[in-house]
């Protein structure tokens, strides 16, 4: 993936205006945005391609020689992945895992890949 910005800015002298104003150009160096400051026409060019960036995939956990017994999956702070019966409440700010709850869970193993992004967010239902 290229990091090179898509859109770009240019200055020009409006003649009317004798100032310098700058403009705010697309891909295909099309006119996006006339007549506004440097400080304004790169704003809107960083936010464009900021909206240009690729989503993540969703993260799938893989239950594939999981016991079906087991219902929910969520990645621990430090890699680990509990398995549960029950879906398990959310983890305290403070905490560096999900609550353990009933004591009806067990650890996945071999671990699975990590979680892509925070580990708060990784709780999965089996499909």
């Amino acid at each position: 993936m290229s990091t090179k910005p898509k859109y770009t800015t240019s200055r020009f002298n409006d003649a009317l205006e004798h100032g310098r104003k700058y403009a705010v150009f697309s891909p295909k160096s099309e006119l996006i945005c006339e007549g506004c400051s440097q400080h304004m026409a790169r704003k809107i060019a960083r936010a464009l391609n900021a909206m240009e960036k690729p989503k993540a995939k969703p993260f799938e956990f893989d239950w594939t020689g999981v016991d079906p017994k087991y219902k929910w999956a969520a990645m621990d702070s430090d890699g680990d992945w509990p398995l549960y019966f029950l879906k398990p409440r959310k983890p305290a700010k403070d905490s560096a895992v999900w609550p353990y709850g009933n004591g009806k869970w067990t650890f996945c193993r071999p671990r699975p890949n990590p979680y892509p992004g925070d580990w708060r967010d990784s709780l999965q239902k089996r499909p």
